[in-house]
């Protein structure tokens, strides 16, 4: 006898920087999590497809970040198929300098 699929369960995942949407790739990856989850990701900034490129000063602060990737952040990646669009999107750097700054 075959039972109707259950209805997957919404998941909260808090946060669209690096971890938050490779949480979301991994669930809707895994053969078993992507039949029983479904991962919405909120985040604090604005739906950048929502932004206007004619008025850059309604742009969030943090747009242009740049986000830096050791090489046991990127072999995850890899492993969830990304490796050809982080290539064709990034590019690697010689050195870095950290700054701090005081928030606010």
């Amino acid at each position: 006898m075959n039972h109707p699929p259950a209805p997957r369960l919404k998941v909260g995942i808090i946060g669209a920087g690096i971890a938050g949407p490779v949480l979301a790739l991994q669930i809707l990856s895994h053969p078993i999590l992507r039949n029983r989850f479904r991962p919405i990701i909120y985040d604090q900034s604005r739906d950048p497809k929502a932004l206007s490129l004619s008025a850059p000063d309604e742009w969030p602060r943090t747009a242009g970040a740049a986000v830096g990737v050791s090489p046991n952040g990127l072999y995850p990646l890899y492993q969830l198929g990304l490796r050809a669009a982080i290539e064709d999107a990034s590019r690697e750097i010689d050195a870095r300098v950290l700054l701090e700054c005081p928030a606010g």
